[in-house]
């Protein structure tokens, strides 16, 4: 095992104005997330608009912790395309169809950014934390 140990990075959370441990600013980088789906299901569309706000911060926080591993620029997970989706969603909430159109960018950042990056790192955070 050679990779650093998941539990003791910390994080700057844009929100909180704190520092927070990895697994905690990802469940809340999560929450974000789907609070926007769950938000606008029931039709509420200004807490959804303030979810995203929230995740987009988060996000780019999150690529910036990447930094204290990694040496080059992650190209995986939070790269320029995952970003520029994150933008996509935003401008969604300044147009007429919210609900219908964040649906699908919603399940990308989920598909692309959040299911990839877990499959590659929590099997290595769980390794590590048992050795």
């Amino acid at each position: 095992y050679h990779w650093g140990d998941f539990g003791s990075l910390r994080i700057q959370d844009p929100l909180q104005g704190a520092q927070m441990g990895y697994g905690q600013f990802k469940k809340a980088l999560g929450a974000n997330l789907a609070g926007i789906t769950v938000d606008l299901r029931q039709g509420q569309t200004d807490n959804a608009r303030r979810q995203f706000e929230g995740f987009r911060a988060r996000f780019a926080a999150l690529g910036e912790s990447c930094r204290g591993c990694h040496e080059k620029e992650s190209r995986y997970f939070v790269d320029r395309e995952m970003q520029e989706t994150v933008e996509e969603l935003g401008k969604v909430f300044q147009g007429p169809a919210v609900a219908a159109d964040a649906a699908g960018l919603v399940q990308k950042i989920g598909r692309e950014s959040c299911s990839k990056c877990h499959r590659v790192h929590v099997p290595a955070a769980l390794a590590g934390s048992r050795r």
